[in-house]
């Protein structure tokens, strides 16, 4: 291959270079009307890979953008360009090149799914939302689609379209252990709590006791909604032997240690979760919790001197 696309750049300079016209670094210029395009965007498309695989990010984009020039499917290479983009964390400048993509396949849901997850990584999440469900439209057989829209109702704290398009992922047999689990997740706020026990139960019998922190976590929290708290700390402790770091399982801990009156357990159940924690937004409303608990333990502490 490396040999047809040396002959075949060899071919195109000197086509170029009989044409009179000098030729630029920065790319083969599309000046000779006798070239093929089909030949030009086949070369800067092997330059742009070239450069892809060294490394070489710039190069690679200005490379992709020479090929879109004579390219009969220019987005193609919109899409190469936004993957670069999304793989080096520049989610603005990845949407414009989805945006331009789909200027010229609007209803190619390989470059629409990867939009929308551009957009929730904008924060966008009601357009994100609305982008997929229209996915979801052209493609309403592929699993995985609803349930990533499940997650995004669930963090709209939209619970009841949450559990129903996570339960049409499971029915299109798209069934991972962590589908099950956020099904029982939106169960659960929606009161649901012995449907949510058996999902969450389902999504611990696919799970290797190694990775199930997660999901032992939900099944705590199935117990603290319906005010079982001590059942609930025993899989909060359950969840915390499989993955002592993760920073939620304490604070679920600490809200079921406080309703029993265990305070200063659930003061250092919170003060791990600060100090685990990488959720600023959360953070802050955990600190006020701390604070609070605090000052009701150091009252206590002066009223029974």
């Amino acid at each position: 291959m490396r040999l047809k696309m040396t002959i075949l750049i060899a071919g195109t300079l000197a086509l170029t270079a009989l044409s009179g016209t000098s030729l630029a670094w920065a790319g083969v210029p599309l000046i000779n009307p006798t070239v093929p395009k089909s030949l030009y965007t086949q070369v800067h498309r092997y330059i742009a890979e070239q450069a892809l695989e060294s490394n070489r990010l710039d190069e690679a984009i200005h490379y992709f953008r020479l090929a879109i020039q004579t390219a009969d499917a220019p987005h193609v290479f919109y899409e190469k360009i936004a993957l670069i983009y999304m793989a080096n964390h520049h989610p603005y400048q990845a949407l414009t090149a989805w945006n331009q993509a789909l200027e010229t396949s609007p209803n190619d849901v390989e470059l629409l799914y990867p939009k929308a997850l551009c957009l929730h990584a904008l924060g966008q999440l009601e357009l994100a939302t609305k982008t997929l469900q229209d996915v979801i439209a052209l493609s309403p057989k592929k699993g995985e689609y609803y349930f990533q829209l499940g997650l995004w109702f669930a963090e709209q704290d939209s619970f009841k379209a949450s559990a129903e398009a996570t339960a049409h992922a499971i029915a299109l047999h798209y069934t991972p252990a962590m589908a099950y689990n956020n099904y029982g997740y939106a169960l659960t706020q929606l009161g649901q709590y012995k449907k949510a026990e058996k999902a969450i139960d389902e999504a611990l019998k696919r799970e290797a006791p190694q990775e199930n922190a997660a999901t032992l976590d939900s099944k705590g929290y199935v117990f603290h909604k319906q005010a079982k708290y001590e059942e609930a700390i025993k899989w909060y402790d359950k969840a915390l032997k499989v993955d002592p770091n993760i920073s939620e399982i304490y604070l679920h801990k600490g809200e079921s240690l406080e309703a029993l009156g265990r305070l200063k357990e659930a003061l250092e159940a919170y003060q791990t979760y600060i100090h685990l924690s990488e959720s600023t937004l959360a953070l802050e409303g955990v600190v006020k919790k701390a604070d609070a608990l605090r000052q009701r333990l150091q009252s206590t502490a002066l009223q029974n001197p």
